[in-house]
């Protein structure tokens, strides 16, 4: 299976390995972007693994690079990254799979990840409100922009850094599970066909925000949207589009 290019039958695949194994995935991280460990990843062939039983052989392996086999810590790292990768895979994969949605021609392109309607070229992106913003999530349905603006700021600033036009998907857990409702594949599809849909609406506009490109000290205004993904404390899904604020009256 080719990750950069799945299939349909691909997906199903990969569907099926989320509903399996995300009980089997640490639901957080021993360090966050460890780069040292990031090293690693393209010795342990990481970026083939579509399988929890292929990651966990590497993983048995003993490592060269290391001289020693990995620690529980790594393995945890490693099956966590494992899971968040496949979820972001399926998730580009639902949008460029529907009509009027085009992934980018060149796979490794930094310029975006998706085209919808020739409109909005956008880079997906998945991620969870950090525990650093305090205000309650009722703050940020409110005020999306200035959540905006932080990913733009704080968020992909190494080697991946860019600050093209941006639809970050945020997973927002009541009860504490972000990992597993980043699994909940089929009611994410369905909301990001709503969200196309809107899309299709010649005035439908995107936040606009400011930031200085940490690389040329320019100031760039890259428009970016939110979808939120929540679950409530009963395990109820919902569903919120921040760009709404902008183009509902």
């Amino acid at each position: 299976m080719n990750l950069d290019n799945i299939t349909k039958e691909d997906a199903i695949l990969l569907e099926e390995q989320v509903s399996l194994y995300q009980h089997r995935i640490p639901t957080k991280w021993t360090t966050i972007q460890n780069k040292i460990w990031n090293n690693y990843a393209d010795k342990l062939k990481f970026w083939t693994w579509s399988t929890f039983d292929m990651m966990e052989s590497y993983l048995g392996m003993y490592s060269n690079g290391l001289g020693r086999y990995y620690t529980e810590d790594e393995k945890t790292y490693y099956r966590h990254r494992w899971y968040v990768r496949i979820c972001s895979i399926l998730d580009e994969y639902y949008f460029y799979s529907k009509p009027g949605v085009y992934r980018h021609p060149d796979i490794k392109s930094k310029e975006y990840d998706i085209n919808i309607y020739d409109n909005f070229h956008l880079d997906l992106k998945n991620t969870r409100i950090p525990k650093s913003l305090v205000k309650p999530l009722e703050y940020w349905l409110n005020h999306p922009e200035e959540l905006i603006n932080w990913y733009f700021t704080n968020q992909s600033t190494d080697e991946r850094y860019s600050l093209n036009d941006r639809l970050i998907i945020v997973h927002h857990s009541k009860r504490g599970n972000e990992l597993k409702l980043r699994g909940n594949l089929a009611y994410k599809d369905t909301v990001f066909d709503e969200y196309i849909k809107l899309l299709k609406i010649s005035s439908y506009i995107l936040f606009v925000t400011e930031v200085e490109n940490i690389k040329t000290r320019e100031i760039c205004y890259p428009k970016g949207d939110i979808i939120f993904i929540i679950e409530e404390l009963d395990g109820t899904l919902s569903h919120k589009f921040a760009s709404d604020k902008l183009n509902c009256n």
